[in-house]
């Protein structure tokens, strides 16, 4: 899960034990607490919360207690609580608050000392988690590691504290907030309840006719028409759509001009490539947004006179050429990455040596194909990749405004798990 925007408990709050009459009931020692009352009655109980509430873009919450010492009876309760909740009272005793109880192991809620049979008991030496699923509205429990299962399920609270209460001589407690490593399998629980969110996802109904028949069909065809593949293209259509769409002459002749510009800039031959891109989009290169294109591809062409250690002819070039050219603050800023190579005997060694990388002739080639195709009436990404994008940004704008749910999936990394690389746009 990414890191959280809100501040995360981290400690007890020293300033909240409680109702004034019981606050001295609690010994507080860093993450520990004691129980130090008289312990005859339950109005003599205690309760402790922590310093933050659960942070709200938390999908799924987790701490653990160890049971230092159960004292004269274990009436010690572990779990959530809303910030108005009353502290000299055990956790569930009151409404918006939720507590696993180690004597009887009972789960209780609002139901003013009425538990339900939950859990095991639990004493010295045993470690509980107390686990808050905000995406799923429940909260479960662990001991020792293991899985109790939901206890709280309609959990509706925005905001909940950790809480601890005590009620009878010698009881005493050692949180862990996630300072140091879990007992429990936090991962796992993380990626449980990522896998059912994922499962509710795929539960829900797509269309599945487009308007030539079949909508993944035409996703495919149009992916493929897009990245040049008209053979598979054409292959869809056929036998997935019915020859409703088909791949044209044009289609084919455009995907054959498209190669050779690429060819030709990933070979570093820009005036071939300029060439190409006059016959198939005449003017392109003299506008704007693709001005900028065409400067970068006049930059390409010094660096390829560097790499072919013709300085001279590079820097005659620049000032002829490349000084003129350099409208724009970015046009500045990549002419000086490019003059700083002439500085260095081995420019790949150079801190812009990137420059001189395949990947980056790369890059250009497929900026450059793209302003051609939307030069040419075609979207610059195919209908699949822009849903992918579509979803990635839902997601974040989910996760900007506190969905739990979307805290527990990030997009980028589910399509990265399903690629098997990085996700197919950044």
């Amino acid at each position: 899960m990414p890191p959280s925007r809100y501040p995360a408990p981290s400690t007890w709050s020293r300033s909240l034990r409680g109702s004034a009459s019981n606050a001295n009931f609690l010994s507080v020692t860093g993450l520990g607490v004691k129980y130090t009352g008289p312990g005859q009655e339950d109005a003599q109980a205690a309760s402790i919360r922590a310093d933050h509430p659960v942070p709200a873009d938390c999908g799924l919450y987790m701490y653990e207690v160890k049971i230092i010492s159960s004292g004269k009876h274990g009436f010690i309760g572990v779990g959530y609580a809303a910030p108005d909740v009353a502290l000299d009272r055990l956790p569930g005793w009151d409404g918006h608050s939720y507590g696993y109880h180690g004597d009887d192991g009972f789960a209780f809620t609002s139901n003013a000392g009425k538990g339900q049979n939950y859990g095991p008991t639990y004493k010295d030496g045993d470690v509980i988690g107390a686990v808050l699923n905000k995406a799923q509205r429940t909260i479960s429990f662990t001991k020792n590691g293991m899985e109790l299962g939901v206890a709280f399920s309609n959990v509706s609270e925005e905001v909940l504290y950790p809480i601890v209460g005590m009620r009878t001589p010698n009881e005493q407690i050692l949180a862990n907030f996630g300072s140091s490593e879990f007992i429990s399998d936090l991962r796992g629980l993380q990626d449980d309840a990522a896998k059912q969110i994922q499962s509710q996802l795929q539960a829900v109904s797509v269309p599945t006719k487009g308007k030539a028949g079949s909508l993944m069909g035409e996703l495919a065809f149009n992916y493929m028409l897009h990245e040049g593949l008209l053979d598979s293209a054409a292959a869809v259509a056929r036998d997935v759509l019915g020859d409703v769409v088909q791949v044209t002459d044009q289609d084919r002749q455009q995907q054959q001009a498209q190669h050779s510009i690429q060819a030709a800039v990933e070979a570093g031959d820009v005036d071939e490539a300029l060439r190409l891109t006059e016959a198939a989009a005449p003017g392109l290169l003299t506008t704007e947004p693709p001005l900028h294109i065409s400067f970068q591809l006049k930059v390409l062409k010094f660096i390829e006179l560097v790499r072919g250690k013709q300085d001279e002819a590079a820097m005659a070039y620049g000032r002829a050429e490349l000084s003129k050219a350099a409208a724009s603050l970015p046009d500045q800023e990549e002419l000086q990455d490019a003059l700083s190579l002439l500085a260095y005997d081995v420019p790949e060694a150079s801190p812009c040596g990137n420059l001189l990388s395949p990947s980056h002739r790369a890059h250009l080639a497929s900026s450059l194909t793209s302003a051609i195709s939307v030069r040419q009436g075609r979207p610059a990404q195919s209908a699949i990749h822009r849903l992918l994008c579509h979803s990635v940004l839902l997601s974040e704008e989910l996760t900007a405004i506190d969905s739990p749910a979307a805290s527990l999936i990030n997009m980028k990394d589910r399509l990265a798990e399903i690629t098997n690389g990085p996700a197919p746009f950044q």
